[in-house]
């Protein structure tokens, strides 16, 4: 079953790449066609970039197209340094970034866990200030470089955006409290002396009397 999953995952990811390859190739022939006219390249993707601003591939609905004027700009050149053909459009992806050391991580959400900041970013910044903040590398004296990429990889904004709102809510209970044991204490001093009156010997033999 989760080989199935993963076959039907991988041919869908093909199907969208191929298609993405193929429309910018036949754009791009376009293009060149254009500028032979004596137009410029922003003019001659202008309605193209316009049509495919919201619109998803065919092969894979959930998908966007995000062909934006840098991105086009970019791969027309990449398409013609290419060879002008469909594969010169193929997706190329790299590995995955180094990893983040599991210590880094956690002394952050620590971190974060007794500061407050508007954005993460901010708070990355302060945190890779402070010495100590991280260990040394694999290789000499050399410390392991993360940046901030890499640090949204492991913990998104979303994430953060949590811790800051529960430090938010212990924040504000612990003012409620601090409020609350001002007010008891004021009222407790106002109606009870502070040191307690001593009995008489009246107040003892009108209470054995009582008896």
């Amino acid at each position: 079953m989760n080989r199935r999953r993963a076959s039907n995952s991988t041919l869908k990811q093909s199907a969208w790449q191929t298609e993405r390859a193929n429309r910018l190739h036949r754009k791009f022939l376009s293009v060149d066609e254009a500028i032979a006219r004596g137009q410029t390249f922003k003019q001659a993707v202008r309605h193209f970039q316009w049509f495919w601003r919201n619109r998803t591939y065919r092969s894979d609905h959930a998908r966007k197209v995000h062909f934006g004027f840098g991105t086009l700009r970019r791969l027309w050149l990449q398409w013609r340094k290419g060879g002008r053909t469909p594969e010169a459009l193929r997706l190329k992806y790299r590995g995955l970034p180094p990893s983040v050391p599991a210590d880094v991580l956690c002394r952050f959400v620590e971190f974060c866990c007794c500061h407050q900041f508007r954005h993460m970013k901010f708070a990355w910044a302060e945190f890779t200030r402070r010495k100590g903040w991280i260990g040394r590398g694999r290789h000499g004296n050399a410390p392991v470089k993360v940046s901030y990429g890499q640090l949204q990889y492991y913990l998104t904004g979303k994430k953060f955006a949590k811790l800051q709102s529960a430090q938010h809510a212990i924040t504000r209970a612990e003012t409620h409290l601090d409020n609350l044991r001002v007010e008891y204490i004021a009222a407790i001093r106002a109606r009870v002396p502070a040191s307690p009156r001593r009995r008489t010997k009246l107040d003892l033999s009108q209470g054995s009397a009582a008896l």
